[in-house]
């Protein structure tokens, strides 16, 4: 670092968090050994086209030649799952143990993130905070998308955030990158850009590098997913991005009606046909694409009708609702109620200790607004056509960050301050 003095050093993370953390892991792998492996509709699916990837058959359900090609959802967490069967065989346990490590490794990016920008004290109380956050920690035991999806979102807020003033082109490529890992699981982070566009004029960018970060962002990200758009088109005659949007639409369109409970519970305790098990009953559901296609067209039909028939209820008023419950809680309509319950007043302590971290460092707002890209897009997005609270879980980690500044604020004396951040200044 020619004709620069030496940074100021960083906090550590020290013997208390390298303890914290092994905590976390521990209690992450006890889940994983214990959590049940018994799997159901979305999450066949993800087993089995990872399993046929692995088997090289391509992204498919289909045990036969010809292999008909999934559709039903986009191949990034299948991907990730075949990563694990390959290396330890077919075992969703071996699979919940690989996201005990990846979950953890979000905890120590979380500690990373409030040790830059806030202090030791404040990064401490995020660490402690997000290795026993409860809900990140179920999902450990899912073989389904959250653990991949938070771990990306914050890795891509931690990226976001040590941009510099002027230049960073690697870091343009890394968000860019990141963004198409997270779009390759979820496609709902398509939209993402345009927030970022917004976050870095908030930091104070000029237009020219706001807009200039956001399109060269948006165009790496397109440039990554481009080839799952391109194979759907070839192989279903449209550009799919996959195949429930239709499905998602529909219970958008029931989120407040006891209808939806009554259907999701009828599917799940519905028994399969007497020479399956219910594995491979939901296998075969997804094993025809056109027939995937064709219910999900239906889907979309049932949902534009019912939004035809009330459209200031579609456009405004459920959105409206669905902002809290997002943030909240879930219908739980396959489990007891006081599951909900519970999980909604655990959800409501942690938004309370958030917004006290939020009014602690209300005067950085705007240098910390690459924090609020994922909560303001992701609540936005679902808000308009979906609720489940578990789909914001890749926006929580803002919320931890705010805890852990609201607990060094209400356990110490002064607010956090900044820490020193070299590559707020030194461009990659």
């Amino acid at each position: 670092m020619s004709g620069r003095g030496r940074p100021p050093s960083r906090p550590r993370l020290g013997s208390l968090g390298w303890g914290l953390l092994a905590v976390g892991l521990v209690a992450r792998l006890a889940w994983a050994f214990v959590a049940p492996t018994d799997l159901w509709f979305d999450l066949v699916w993800n087993d089995a086209t990872a399993w046929s990837l692995v088997q090289g058959h391509g992204f498919t359900v289909s045990l036969e030649a010809p292999f008909e090609p999934a559709i039903f959802r986009t191949p990034g967490y299948s991907t990730f799952l075949a990563g694990v069967y390959g290396l330890a065989g077919h075992s969703v346990r071996a699979a919940f143990i690989a996201q005990a490590f990846v979950d953890t490794a979000t905890c120590a990016l979380l500690w990373s993130i409030a040790a830059r920008r806030l202090d030791a004290r404040a990064a401490r109380f995020t660490l402690l905070l997000a290795v026993s956050y409860p809900f990140t920690l179920h999902t450990v035991g899912k073989l389904s998308a959250e653990v991949p999806l938070v771990f990306l979102a914050t890795l891509l807020l931690a990226v976001v955030d040590r941009w510099p003033d002027r230049g960073g082109r690697r870091g343009v490529a890394a968000v860019g990158l990141v963004l198409a890992a997270l779009v390759w699981i979820k496609p709902i982070f398509l939209p993402l850009p345009a927030f970022l566009l917004v976050a870095e004029l908030l930091r104070g960018r000029t237009w020219r590098v706001a807009v200039t970060r956001s399109i060269a962002v948006g165009a790496v990200a397109v440039v990554a997913f481009a080839p799952w758009v391109v194979r759907n088109a070839q192989e279903f005659g449209r550009p799919l991005l996959a195949g429930e949007v239709g499905l998602v639409l529909f219970h958008g369109t029931l989120d407040f009606d006891a209808e939806r409970d009554t259907i999701i519970r009828e599917a799940f305790a519905a028994a399969p046909a007497a020479d399956l098990d219910r594995y491979e009953a939901a296998r075969r559901s997804f094993a025809d694409p056109r027939e995937v296609l064709r219910r999900d067209r239906e889907h979309l039909d049932d949902a534009l009708e019912r939004m035809r028939t009330r459209p200031f209820r579609a456009a405004l008023l459920d959105p409206l609702r669905r902002l809290p419950r997002l943030w909240v809680s879930t219908t739980y309509a396959i489990g007891p109620a006081w599951i909900g319950v519970g999980a909604a007043i655990a959800c409501i302590a942690y938004l309370l200790l958030g917004a006290v971290g939020l009014r602690r460092l209300w005067d950085r707002r705007r240098e910390l607004a690459a924090w609020w890209i994922a909560p303001v897009a992701l609540t936005l997005a679902y808000a308009a056509f979906h609720v489940e609270a578990r789909y914001t879980l890749p926006a929580r980690p803002t919320m931890l960050l705010l805890g852990g500044a609201a607990l060094a604020s209400l356990t110490g004396r002064r607010k956090p301050t900044r820490a020193a951040a070299p590559s707020d200044t030194i461009a990659p």
